[in-house]
């Protein structure tokens, strides 16, 4: 089923994170309460935004005291949350392609599309 479809059920089935990692939708969907949730299309100011954070950080990288990625699954007990930039300790392990240690910073950007109430939800998320 496409996410398209899926969104336009009356409701959408509950989803497991495993069954959420083996999605691939279009837009990029955010698993949040059990359902996807498209993460905003990003601006031009947006892309802008992440150049200037990744000039910022490359020092820190480049140091080696951790790793800048962008558009990163991170998970939070039964969500999957996709940060706009995430700087990993070098020492990071993964499963299934999913930081299993916190990240050391988690970046997001504001979309014009987006409500500030949204994004400090996300925040809250990232401080637990």
């Amino acid at each position: 089923m496409s996410l398209n479809s899926a969104l336009s059920m009356a409701t959408v089935t509950h989803l497991t994170v495993d069954e959420y990692l083996r999605r691939h939708d279009e837009p990029v969907c955010e698993l949040i309460a059990g359902g996807p949730v498209a993460k905003p299309v990003g601006t031009i100011e947006h892309m802008k935004m992440e150049r200037r954070l990744q000039q910022l950080l490359e020092p820190f990288e480049q140091r080696g005291l951790g790793q800048v990625v962008w558009e990163l699954s991170f998970r939070q007990r039964d969500e999957v949350r996709i940060p706009d930039v995430v700087v990993l300790a070098s020492t990071a392990r993964f499963e299934d392609g999913i930081p299993v240690d916190a990240p050391l910073l988690c970046v997001e950007i504001l979309c014009p599309s987006q409500r500030e109430a949204e994004l400090f939800a996300k925040c809250e998320v990232y401080h637990a």
